[in-house]
């Protein structure tokens, strides 16, 4: 027994060692060289913006598993000759900054992205500050003991500026996003014999400070996920490679978002189809509005499975012209945005109003069903908001060769979803009860019944009127 305690803990004492010694993974952030200086003007329009890759900010929440926060954020870095780039989209309902100077506390004053550099095996570090508008701050701390002492030395060469896609402290309306750019000299920031340059190991940290009236507290996030509730927890940042020009970064770039073709396909009064196809796997959302400021938009795909989009546009104004444009985001962030083409909706139309006798009861067309000896034609549509619905009804059931086989053989029972059309509160109750029972799988849905109301077939939806009417008679 003394022997087999003695081998337990020789074990669990091998193992501790081992798993003490495990070292963590370091994050890296990878900087990719240019040869040509980058405009410092917050556009992001540059090549190498394109191909280096894009980090995304987690929420500053310590976990095991980083979170996102509501509002993303994408940061990317480069370098040159003489300084080194952070660039950012920082995605934000509500931008605001009221710092009005250089060198204040931005981050007590609004949106602020901010920067933390430090030398792998020293003590001291910087922190530099970039805002919406175009406010910078430099902080130099000998060590984090000397944390919130102002630099005293030289200030360092920063040189920052901003874009907005919104109206800077206006909390009145609601905001897209702001672009930065920061560009820091290597040979100011390279102090103390240690130099800002590939063959040295400098650590990073990206941060953000997020106010906005749409959140329900200031948001926190950075690059890399910490697991201290700090931007200043040194231990966790990431070790920063500076590509050099002729390095490939490893399956790490991908190529350049690129939106091959997109159009608005059958417009109805108030609902319009739109597609897009991109070069990869990509979001989508369409923009839209009746003048050429567009403005409005519609539902966004935010998964990264599709490389084409097929989406609605709803509540439109019937009988109008509309201008439209689609944006799409990669993996990394990057937006795309194409040109503005325009469709035109129908004029106000009362679908399902046709030569078609419908019954919206259930219990009289089963009755009406045994007294002509004849099926029950019941169909799930979304008369006044479904493209799909709406053409069906225009296209297939009132091509003259399906509905004269439809009138003599069936008695047609509509079963109706609209958005705009008001139903009675018994017609809706009704309505869902009939969708509860016969599994109802979206709109448009076809079922044959017999009269008493089993079900004998379920017919797929055709764009034909020749299959359609083909699928039919199959069944008789």
């Amino acid at each position: 027994m003394k022997t087999s305690l003695a081998i337990f803990f020789m074990l669990i004492s091998f193992y501790t060692q081992i798993l003490v010694a495990a070292p963590a993974t370091v994050p890296l952030v990878k900087a990719l060289s240019t040869s040509t200086p980058i405009k410092i003007d917050g556009k992001l329009d540059e090549p190498v913006w394109q191909q280096a890759q894009g980090y995304e900010l987690s929420s500053l929440r310590p976990r095991k598993v980083p979170s996102k926060p509501q509002e993303k954020t994408v940061i990317y870095c480069a370098w040159d000759k003489d300084n080194f780039y952070v660039a950012a989209k920082c995605f934000d309902s509500d931008i605001t900054a009221t710092g009005d100077k250089d060198g204040m506390h931005h981050y007590k004053y609004g949106d602020v992205l901010e920067l933390f550099l430090k030398p792998d095996n020293e003590s001291w570090y910087w922190e530099l500050y970039s805002t919406p508008a175009d406010r910078k701050t430099t902080f130099f701390f000998p060590s984090k003991g000397r944390k919130g002492m102002l630099n005293k030395l030289e200030p360092v060469e920063l040189r920052v500026a901003s874009q907005s896609n919104g109206t800077l402290n206006n909390w009145r309306d609601k905001d897209s996003y702001w672009t930065t750019e920061m560009a820091i000299n290597r040979q100011a920031i390279g102090i103390n014999g240690y130099p800002f340059s590939p063959d040295k190991a400098w650590r990073i940290l990206i941060a953000r400070y997020n106010y906005s009236r749409y959140l329900p507290k200031v948001e926190l996030s950075c690059y890399p996920a910490l697991s201290k509730f700090s931007f200043h927890y040194l231990q966790g940042y990431a070790k920063i490679i500076l590509v050099k020009p002729n390095n490939v970064l490893p399956n790490n770039i991908q190529k350049k978002l690129k939106i091959i073709s997109f159009k608005a396909g059958n417009a109805a009064d108030k609902v319009a189809e739109v597609g897009v196809d991109f070069n990869q796997p990509a979001q989508a959302q369409f923009e839209y509005g009746t003048t050429k400021k567009l403005g409005e938009f519609g539902g966004k795909e935010k998964s990264f499975k599709y490389l084409k989009h097929r989406m609605i546009l709803r509540d439109l104004q019937p009988n109008k012209l509309y201008y439209y444009r689609v944006h799409g985001w990669d993996k990394a962030g990057n937006e795309v945005v194409s040109t503005s083409k325009t469709f035109k909706t129908a004029k106000l139309i009362n679908p399902f109003s046709g030569k078609i006798p419908w019954v919206t009861d259930y219990d009289q067309a089963l009755k009406l069903a045994q007294k002509e000896h004849k099926k029950v034609f019941m169909l799930f549509t979304g008369s006044d908001w479904c493209p799909y619905c709406i053409r069906f009804d225009k296209n297939i059931i009132h091509a003259a060769i399906v509905i004269d086989y439809l009138t003599k053989n069936f008695i047609m029972l509509l079963v109706d979803f609209p958005h705009y059309k008001k139903l009675s509160n018994e017609q809706q109750l009704n309505n869902k009860k009939l969708a509860k029972k016969y599994t109802m799988r979206g709109v448009p849905n076809i079922r044959i019944l017999n009269d008493k109301g089993g079900q004998i077939a379920e017919i797929q939806y055709s764009i034909e009127p020749i299959k359609f009417l083909s699928a039919l008679k199959k069944i008789q």
